[in-house]
């Protein structure tokens, strides 16, 4: 049964004597997609349910009855959502429930649809994972609500109808986080509960791996080539290398369109930067070279055993930073694991109360 929520409300005993309600807070992420990482936001069809005790229909039903509310004032927390962008697509329903002994609890159930603001830490990118979080506040202060996440009522998220399946990966996980809002008003400044609900999403970096580490750490394994060519046609290797630094540069601007544009440097761009390095001081030497078996005329066999040594240094740098690179994105990776082993928790579709039928206000 539902009904629209009273509009005229009253303070309680427990709010007139500074105690502040419990309210217990469930969530079910129906449907997650569009993760816009450039924009930080992201589209959730959420229930957000909101349970707490009204002791004055306290006796009025039987253990395990639902009703209407009464025709009668009632207390509201007046939650909403913090996080929304623009005005979501919002329906509400509430109902009473009695537990043992006839004790009474509103059940408010609101049913959200929209994008929602999400800040994205992309330290890790392409290895990253998010979380996409529905944040849930009051209009009212600390002494009057506690927000508390609801230990009888299961908060899960609905992996099956994830729309970027393609682009990330849907953990089964739920995060609850108690949070505080300072809210200045005309009055007097005062503190706001809120909780923070998330759930994790991580990156499929597959396609960052074949598309851009793999064709960057072939480019940078081309410039060992140059030494192919012997030192005495050094302009030779100076045309080489700089045709594999431009293509390097041409290859850095044309994937740089399609990914985040960050402040900081990520996993990404710290490859990216280390691989551009070591192709400038490729182009350095063999400018040194040039230059060395001119004027200078050195030896034919000075010459060899520089080449020598330098491929050496080379190849061992070029192998530390890739080194490096795996093993930044190894640890990220592994982390991941956290979430996958959480236990499963499924949703069961056949609920009427999220998606069908009763869910009309």
């Amino acid at each position: 049964m539902s009904f629209i929520i009273p509009t005229s409300l009253h303070e309680d005993k427990e709010t007139k004597s500074g105690n502040a309600r419990e309210v217990y807070i469930r969530v079910v992420f129906i449907r997650v997609g569009n993760i816009d990482t450039a924009a930080e936001q992201f589209f959730a069809d959420a229930l957000v349910e909101a349970r707490w005790r009204e002791p004055q229909l306290d006796g009025n039903g039987n253990e395990g009855e639902t009703k209407d509310v009464p025709a009668l004032d009632t207390w509201d927390p007046e939650i909403y959502i913090e996080n929304n962008i623009d005005e979501p697509n919002e329906r509400t329903r509430i109902e009473v429930k009695y537990e043992d002994g006839g004790k009474c609890y509103i059940v408010q159930k609101r049913r959200v649809t929209g994008m929602l603001s999400e800040r994205l830490e992309l330290y890790n990118y392409p290895f990253d994972s998010q979380d996409l979080s529905l944040v849930v506040t009051t209009h009212r202060s600390q002494k009057e609500v506690a927000l508390i996440k609801d230990p009888f009522g299961l908060s899960t998220v609905n992996t099956a109808t994830f729309i970027g399946e393609q682009q990330w990966e849907l953990h089964k996980s739920i995060i609850f986080t108690s949070e505080v809002f300072s809210e200045d008003s005309e009055s007097s400044p005062y503190q706001r509960p809120g909780l923070i609900v998330s759930c994790k999403a991580s990156r499929r970096y597959g396609y960052f791996l074949w598309n851009v580490f793999s064709i960057i750490f072939i480019i940078g394994f081309l410039m060992f080539t140059v030494f192919g060519i012997t030192a005495e046609n050094c302009q030779d290797r100076l045309n080489l290398s700089f045709t594999l630094l431009l293509s390097f540069i041409i290859f850095k601007y044309d994937f740089k369109q399609t990914i985040p544009k960050v402040s900081y440097s990520t996993i990404l761009d710290g490859y990216v930067g280390l691989q551009a390095y070591f192709m400038w001081l490729n182009c350095v030497y063999h400018a040194v070279i040039y230059v060395s078996a001119g004027p200078m005329q050195l030896e034919e066999e000075a010459l060899t055993k520089m080449n020598k040594y330098m491929i050496g240094v080379f190849a061992f740098s070029y192998t530390i930073i890739n080194a490096w690179t795996a093993f930044q994105a190894w640890s990220r990776v592994s982390r991941r694991k956290t979430f996958l082993e959480v236990e499963p928790r499924t949703l069961d579709l056949t609920d009427g109360d999220i998606l069908g039928g009763e869910t009309e206000c």
